[in-house]
C-alpha cells in the first residue's frame, strides 16, 4: 500500500489505513511507536510488547480427550484444564499421558483426582525454520535407513526408523503451534517484520516434510516384510539405495535454497527430478517380477519426490 508523505508546519505525516488501526485495537490518541530499521520505518502500538497472559481452556474429560488436548494445543492455549467432577478415569489418565508424550513442552503440573492442569512450559515463537530443518534432517535419514537396513538385513535399524518417525510427529505439532500462536498475535509479526507468506510456507513445508516421514516409516514396514520372507534380494536393490541417497542429497539442496532464496537452482531441481523417476521407473521394471512389498517402496520414493518438488515449487 503506497501512501503520501504530507508536510504541516515543519513536519511530516502519513495516514494509517482505518482497517490497520481497527485490527491493532488502536483510536484516536493511542501512542505510536516507530522504529528505524535498515530496511525502512515500523510502525506499532507499544502495548504489543507486553507479556501477554496466559490463554487457558477447559475441557470436561469425554470420550476423545486426547484429540481435544491436541487441538487446544494447536491453537496455542498455554493452560489446559482436563477435569471431571465424578473422578477421571484410570483410561482416560492414560490417554492424556500418552498426548502429553506427543506434544513438545506440554506437561502436568498439577494433579489430583477430579482434574489436571497441562501447562505448555516454553514456546520459542521464533526459529520455527530451525525445528522444521530438524523436522527435514530425520525425515531424509529415515528413507535412507530403511534402504539399508533392507539391504544390510538389520531389523534393529528398520524398527529404529519407525520409531523416528514419532519425533517428526512432535516437532510437526510444535510448530503448527507456534505458527498458529504467532498470527494470533498480529501486530507482534508486523513489529518484527515477519512475512505472512512466509508462515504459510513454513506450515506447507513442515506438511510435506511429516508426510515424507511417514512414507519413510511405511518403507521400513515393507522392508521388514520383505526381510521375513526370507527371499533372496535381487541386485537391483543396490540401485534402490543409489537413487535414495541421491533423493536425500536433492532434499537437503531444496531445503537450503528455500532458506536461502536461491530461486536460480530450481531449472537444475526440475532436471534432476525428472531424472530421478525415470531412474526408478527403469528399476521398476527390473523388480516387477518381484514382491509387491518391493514395488511399494518403489512407489513410496515417487511419492517422496514429488513433496520435495512441492517445496522446491515456493521458490518460483
Amino acid at each position: 500500500m503506497i501512501r503520501h508523505l504530507v508536510e504541516i508546519s515543519g513536519s511530516y505525516y502519513v495516514a494509517l489505513p482505518k482497517s490497520w488501526v481497527r485490527m491493532l485495537n488502536m483510536e484516536k490518541g493511542s501512542t505510536i511507536e516507530l522504529t528505524l530499521t535498515e530496511s525502512g520505518i515500523i510502525v506499532r502500538p507499544p502495548r504489543m510488547e507486553e507479556e501477554a497472559p496466559p490463554r487457558q481452556i477447559r475441557l470436561r474429560v469425554a470420550h476423545g480427550i486426547g484429540r481435544q488436548i491436541i487441538a487446544a494445543y494447536l491453537r496455542g492455549y498455554d493452560l489446559i484444564e482436563v477435569f471431571d467432577p465424578n473422578g477421571i478415569a484410570q483410561e482416560y489418565r492414560r490417554e492424556i499421558e500418552e498426548v502429553t508424550d506427543l506434544l513438545i513442552g506440554l506437561e502436568v503440573v498439577r494433579e489430583d483426582s477430579k482434574s489436571l492442569l497441562l501447562e505448555c512450559l516454553w514456546l520459542r515463537k521464533g526459529g520455527i525454520w530451525n525445528y522444521i530443518k530438524r523436522m527435514d534432517f530425520i525425515a531424509r535419514s529415515m528413507y535412507k535407513d530403511a534402504i539399508s537396513g533392507l539391504l544390510d538385513h538389520d531389523i534393529n535399524l528398520l524398527q529404529n526408523v519407525i520409531e523416528r518417525d514419532i519425533k517428526v510427529d512432535k516437532l510437526y505439532f510444535l510448530v503448527v503451534r507456534m505458527i498458529r500462536s504467532m498470527l494470533l498475535d498480529l501486530g507482534s509479526l508486523l513489529h518484527k517484520g515477519i512475512n505472512l507468506l512466509r508462515l504459510l510456507d513454513y506450515r506447507l513445508i513442515a506438511k510435506n516434510v511429516e508426510e515424507i516421514a511417514d512414507y519413510s516409516e511405511d518403507m521400513a514396514r515393507r522392508s521388514m516384510a520383505i526381510l521375513s520372507q526370507r527371499l533372496r534380494l535381487p541386485t537391483a536393490i543396490e540401485r534402490l539405495y543409489e537413487i535414495t541417497c541421491e533423493i536425500e542429497k536433492l532434499e537437503d539442496r531444496v531445503m537450503h535454497a528455500y532458506e536461502t532464496a536461491e530461486v536460480s537452482a530450481v531449472p537444475d531441481f526440475i532436471s534432476i527430478i525428472h531424472s530421478l523417476k525415470d531412474d526408478i521407473s527403469s528399476l521398476e521394471r527390473k523388480l516387477s517380477h518381484r514382491s509387491n512389498e518391493l514395488r511399494s517402496i518403489t512407489e513410496y520414493l515417487f511419492r517422496i519426490i514429488d513433496l520435495i518438488a512441492d517445496v522446491s515449487d515456493l521458490l518460483a
